[in-house]
């Protein structure tokens, strides 16, 4: 039997925006009519672009060697793109 490595991964929700402003009005706009904006906002890791490199930057230090994400929004596909060009070796 031989042995190999376990690579970890990791899938979520992410919602990214170009700033600040950019996130809040995502959260605004997609959350359901009865959801607390905050609550919505944790539940699909809402962030910046700066943010999200910054938490994929962690997972790859915890040990994760792939991410894969679902995308709340296909309007951000631009600012995905800023967080997976982060990443390209």
């Amino acid at each position: 039997m031989s042995s190999r490595p376990v690579e970890l991964t990791h899938l979520s929700t992410t919602l990214v925006g170009k700033d600040h402003r950019a996130v809040e009005q995502l959260v605004q706009g997609l959350r359901p009519r009865n959801a607390n904006p905050a609550t919505y906002a944790a539940a699909v890791n809402a962030g910046t672009v700066d943010d999200q490199i910054g938490r994929f930057r962690e997972l790859s230090e915890a040990g994760v060697a792939e991410v894969m994400i679902s995308l709340p929004d296909l309007e951000t596909l631009d600012s995905v793109a800023e967080v997976i060009s982060a990443f390209r070796v």
